[in-house]
């Protein structure tokens, strides 16, 4: 463990083995350490030079052959706090002098549930008014958003066309669904609309990896947010008239609706 951490503060592997080896065995020389950690002579040695130099060991004096010392691990350690934190402060104030222009994010892609999920709860948290979902992801994964947007008083608008559990969130959204229950296999999917200024969209086949992307753009978001309150007007028109009003003469006959009729069906 403390050679991998010394290697990310810039030390080779045999640096950071020579001194722990010498924060273990003071007062050795080039020889007992290389038989020590079993290493090539002209390899220790190479390792003493540039830790000599580094001033992150001391040659003793008086010693018939150059022995050396460990400068103790507190001391390296607050050494390396002053480098980074003064290297960090400097990098602030260069930074700082940049005219740095905030660019809008027109199209990220994005890989594997966890990174997506991550995004949606960053988004989650950086509401200000409404949101709107079209998802069958449980809520219980973004509980500690949805209370927070709670606190902010924001308003979060959710459609499914499965019904599932909120599991206590029911206060904490508008909750517009069918009654039909998930397919065990059926694709994962999210839409995701903040502040009518930001959209994702993620879906997954079964068993396969979670995709999603990303985009400020203005249509893409108009597009999804329509499609949430279509979704959710239909549903609502249904409840009223107690039919579904999209009947054979309403339908197009189009590719995608024998596609999409095709995925309820087998779903």
């Amino acid at each position: 463990m403390i050679i991998e951490e010394l290697q990310k503060f810039g030390f080779k592997e045999i640096e950071a083995r020579v001194y722990l080896e010498l924060v273990k065995a003071p007062n050795s020389n080039g020889s007992q350490l290389a038989k020590s950690l079993n290493l090539p002579r002209t390899s220790v040695y190479s390792a003493l030079d540039n830790l000599y130099e580094e001033g992150i060991i001391f040659l003793l004096p008086n010693q018939k052959s150059k022995t050396y010392k460990a400068v103790p691990p507190t001391e390296l350690l607050d050494n390396l706090k002053d480098v980074y934190m003064n290297s960090i402060e400097t990098l602030e104030s260069e930074f700082d002098k940049i005219n740095i222009q905030e660019q809008n994010r027109d199209y990220i892609n994005i890989k594997g549930e966890d990174n997506v999920i991550e995004e949606i709860k960053k988004m989650l948290k950086s509401a200000e008014k409404e949101i709107y979902l079209n998802t069958n992801y449980d809520l219980d994964l973004f509980e500690e958003e949805l209370k927070l947007l709670e606190e902010k008083s924001v308003r979060v608008i959710l459609f499914s066309f499965h019904d599932f559990n909120l599991k206590g969130l029911e206060d904490k959204v508008e909750f517009y669904h069918h009654h039909k229950k998930e397919g065990q296999n059926e694709e994962k999917r999210m839409m995701l609309v903040v502040d009518e200024r930001e959209v994702l969209i993620a879906n997954k086949k079964s068993n396969g990896e979670l995709l999603g992307t990303i985009t400020e753009n203005n249509l893409l978001v108009s597009i999804v947010a329509e499609h949430i309150h279509h979704d959710i007007y239909l549903l609502k028109l249904k409840e009223k008239y107690g039919e579904n009003l999209i009947d054979e003469e309403i339908k197009l006959n189009s590719h995608f609706e024998l596609s999409t009729t095709l995925e309820k069906t087998n779903g």
